[in-house]
């Protein structure tokens, strides 16, 4: 309507007989429609309402739906107080015990886990030993026979302690295994740990002169008295802890695929016996050995569901 009353108003000031009303007319509306759709292009025609029911109709309803993913959590080394959540990409654990590759009487020990493409192997391994004191000749000790074993007894029967991946050494060989874990247990636990599951590993400190003594007296060394009770005469002692190597203190998963490689080197009797009698010789009879070892099967679909995209 603005656009028709304009052309009326210029036709009634054009006056000229030269110019024919109809020649204006078209004029005047061409120009318009130009200047209309241009505006149009460049984003400035009309603007509907946000509410207008044009608009409504030309704009799609759409739905958005959304994908629930599982919850992943991780442990955090800074969470002191919160109780730390359950890992649930781990689908199965399982403890195996291994054998030694050879007779348990043989100057090493030596277990082999073989490499497994499916489970991952917790690196916190643990020994199991089972043996007793003997004669020189193998008969069974008397009663009168003061000879005991020393304080951490699993550790001491190893000078060394050979750890290997796939064939690579990962540990130096050293002479020194039995030092080792004995400075471990005391820097890393606590009193209240020597009188509960340290004594699996056959720790009973020494007191008092810390040496050998006569049980049936007045005993000044209480842990070597502890110790005598418990191998007389023979008796069948078993002991279990943990290995003192590098890489058996890593907290992470070894990888499927690897091969692990254990070999212990046994110390000599003089290094691990405690006797009243210098020309005693009473060797430890191994009568089992074993490493138990826990392995992880990992849940796929679940690790496939956290990938990022």
């Amino acid at each position: 309507m603005r656009t028709g009353g304009k052309i009326l108003s210029d036709l009634a000031d054009n006056t000229s007989p030269d110019v024919k009303p109809v020649d204006i007319v078209s004029k005047r509306i061409s120009e318009s429609a130009q200047n209309l759709i241009g505006r149009i292009l460049k984003g400035r025609g009309r603007k509907r309402k946000r509410n207008s029911p044009a608009l409504r109709k030309t704009k799609p309803k759409t739905t958005r739906t959304t994908k629930k993913t599982p919850l992943t959590f991780m442990s955090s080394e800074f969470d002191i107080f919160a109780a730390k959540p359950v890992q649930e990409s781990v689908l199965e654990t399982t403890e195996v015990v291994y054998k030694p590759i050879a007779s348990v009487d043989q100057s090493d020990l030596e277990f082999l886990i073989p490499a497994d493409s499916e489970t991952y192997k917790d690196l916190d391994i643990k020994l199991y030993v089972r043996g007793k004191l003997t004669t020189k000749d193998g008969t069974p000790l008397d009663n009168k026979d003061l000879t005991s074993v020393t304080n951490n007894f699993l550790q001491s029967l190893f000078s060394q302690c050979r750890v290997s991946l796939s064939g690579i050494a990962i540990t130096q060989a050293s002479e020194l295994y039995n030092y080792r874990s004995f400075l471990e247990s005391i820097l890393t636990y606590s009193s209240d740990a020597a009188t509960t599951h340290l004594t699996n590993t056959f720790w009973y400190i020494d007191t008092g002169d810390m040496l050998p003594c006569d049980p049936s007296a007045e005993a000044s060394n209480k842990g070597f008295v502890t110790r005598w009770n418990l191998t007389k005469q023979s008796q069948e002692i078993e002991m279990y802890g943990k290995i003192h190597s590098y890489l058996c203190n890593v907290p992470q998963y070894l990888l499927p695929g690897v091969r692990l490689q254990i070999k212990f080197s046994k110390a000599k009797s003089e290094f691990y016996l405690m006797n009243t009698d210098a020309q005693s010789e009473t060797p430890f009879k191994f009568l089992d050995a074993q490493l138990r070892v826990n392995l992880f099967a990992r849940t796929h679909k679940f690790s496939l569901l956290i990938i990022p995209y």
